[in-house]
Parts: C-alpha cells; sequence; structure tokens
C-alpha cells in the first residue's frame, strides 16, 4: 500500500463528529455516506479499531476519553441543545439547575476531545449552552 494512501486513511481516523443523540449520528452518516466520505459509529460496548478507516461518530457520552485531531459538533441549536424532551421531565427548579448543569458539562468534555480544531454549528439560533464554551 503507497504510503501517501495510508497516510490517507490515517488521517480520516482522527476526525470525530459528536452529537447528543444517535438519530443525529445516522443523519451525519447517511450524508456523509452520500458525499462519498466513509465513517463508522463508535457505541459504547466496544472499543475503536483505529485501523479501520473512516470519520469517527459518535455521541457526546461516548466521546468521553478520545481525542482526535478536529471535532465538528452539529445541531447546537435552540431548539435541539438543550433538548427539549429532557428538559420537559424536569420536576423542579433545582432538578432543571442540575440537567443544565450536567447538559453544559457534556457540551465541555464533547467539545475539548479536539486536540486542534472545533467546529460547532447550528441552524437559526444558537444554543445559549454555547456561551458556555468561551
Amino acid at each position: 500500500m503507497p504510503l501517501q494512501y495510508q497516510k490517507s486513511r490515517q488521517e480520516k481516523n482522527r476526525f470525530g463528529i459528536l452529537a447528543f443523540t444517535n438519530k443525529q449520528l445516522k443523519s451525519i452518516q447517511e450524508s456523509l455516506d452520500a458525499s462519498g466520505v466513509q465513517s463508522l459509529i463508535l457505541t459504547s460496548d466496544k472499543a475503536d479499531d483505529r485501523s479501520t478507516p473512516g470519520v469517527r461518530l459518535c455521541t457526546m457520552h461516548r466521546a468521553k476519553g478520545l481525542e482526535f485531531k478536529a471535532v465538528a459538533i452539529p445541531f447546537m441549536s435552540t431548539s435541539l441543545y438543550p433538548p427539549k424532551w429532557l428538559l420537559d421531565k424536569v420536576v423542579d427548579e433545582a432538578d432543571r439547575e442540575d440537567i443544565e448543569a450536567q447538559l453544559k458539562s457534556l457540551l465541555h468534555v464533547a467539545a475539548t476531545r479536539a486536540k486542534g480544531h472545533l467546529r460547532v454549528s447550528w441552524s437559526g439560533n444558537e444554543s445559549p449552552f454555547l456561551s458556555h464554551l468561551e
């Protein structure tokens, strides 16, 4: 295998796209597949085999302990993060504050998986939690 091809495969392994839900990951994977970009979804029940080429896709929860040269975190709009369905479950203000603190911490952990470059994107209005990253 030519050195150039090996390097190219290794480089693709160093990019991660992190999302909050598995449904979002599937959507991302479908878009990448349609564009001809190899990707694989990392799951919590299996270690990442770095010899397998492709952009790594995983939930923010799964990303703990991982490192990537570059990370993209899409779906960071007001309507998606924090997720309305999760906030609808709060029982009181203390519960809301606890859930919001956990979500801010999760976003922080996801963002710090990037060792070189980080891209956060949204459609419409940005999540109020993004100011937490500044």
